[in-house]
């Protein structure tokens, strides 16, 4: 991945964020990517991508979702949606849990992750705003 590809993604995920990303060179960038796409290994393709400005969990795995198309990604709403808040600080443990609730959703329900991770998002949007107002 280029940096200009890294940080449309950033961008789109979280524009907050892009600041920091921008601190990354295109060498750290491209060397993180290729080792986080090349490998089969979850917490090597999660956590290498962390290792990165600007990059959390949820940062990594919406790099990992559009670039691999096999990794849900990790956000607040979809968090509300299973009913999970969010963590004072994401670990491996969280997200490989976090992956495995929603891989049982794909294999129940036959759906791609993609039109998964919207349901959760938009369903999850609702919840956020509900709470938001009993508060």
């Amino acid at each position: 991945m280029t940096k200009e590809e890294f940080l449309t993604v950033v961008d789109w995920k979280s524009p907050r964020r892009k600041d920091l990303a921008k601190a990354n060179s295109e060498d750290d960038v491209k060397d993180a990517t290729q080792t986080a796409f090349s490998t089969k290994n979850a917490r090597v393709k999660i956590c290498v991508l962390t290792t990165l400005d600007g990059v959390g969990y949820p940062m990594a795995s919406a790099i990992l979702h559009l670039a691999c198309k096999d990794v849900p990604l990790l956000d607040v709403r979809a968090l509300a949606t299973l009913g999970l808040e969010k963590p004072t600080s994401y670990d491996f443990r969280f997200w490989n849990d976090y992956c495995v609730a929603v891989f049982a959703i794909a294999g129940a329900s036959k759906l791609s992750l993609r039109v998964i991770d919207r349901a959760l998002w938009s369903y999850g949007g609702t919840i956020l705003k509900r709470r938001a107002t009993v508060t």
